[in-house]
């Protein structure tokens, strides 16, 4: 496996894991003493090197913030509010957007990811395949995992094609501010005597 310019453990370990300008990523706050985040996109490196100097966009908030990659972390990757529809049986897992078809793969009750293959020709884009942890005697299956592989995915293989993200966007900033909402109430009744 070669060196990567990025932390796999985090961010994944296919072809499409290593974060990209363009991407979707999240950053974990402490909100009121909890854990809450933001939905950043990533706007540019200081150089290609460089993972301390990036400029990312809080999508909730419109602010730019410099932060080194280390801040941030994946988003898991949700179909459904990205623009795929169930195919077949649910049982199956198989989604599909038209572009690419999607198969979770699991091990019991352990996800792997998703394996990806082209809607048209069928053939295989992304499979779970073995991994070495780094550090580790272990190896892991993996699959498709987060939205920016996916993201990275069709700018690699489908550079004509649009991968609408509006759902999945509007759905996480929705998610985070009802998150920090029910820290809100919770705080107030905790010092109100109610907790």
């Amino acid at each position: 496996m070669r060196k990567a310019n990025f932390d796999m453990a985090t961010f994944g370990y296919t072809n499409f894991s290593e974060p990209r300008v363009g991407n979707l990523l999240r950053r974990s706050i402490i909100y009121n003493g909890n854990s809450s985040s933001y939905l950043y996109q990533l706007l540019a490196f200081e150089s290609p090197n460089d993972r301390q100097h990036m400029l990312f966009r809080n999508l909730e908030t419109g602010e730019l913030d410099e932060l080194p990659l280390s801040n941030l972390t994946p988003t898991l990757f949700d179909p459904e509010n990205s623009g795929f529809k169930v195919v077949g049986q649910r049982m199956d897992h198989l989604l599909t957007n038209g572009v690419v078809d999607l198969k979770e793969v699991s091990n019991g009750d352990t996800k792997l990811g998703f394996e990806v293959r082209h809607a048209t020709t069928g053939d295989y884009l992304l499979r779970v395949k073995s991994v070495r942890l780094p550090f580790a005697e272990k190896f892991t299956e993996v699959g498709l995992e987060y939205i920016h592989e996916l993201q990275n995915l069709y700018s690699d293989l489908f550079p004509d094609k649009t991968l609408d993200l509006t759902s999945f966007i509007q759905s996480r900033i929705q998610g985070q501010k009802k998150n920090r909402a029910n820290i809100d109430r919770y705080e107030v009744e905790r010092l109100l005597g109610k907790k």
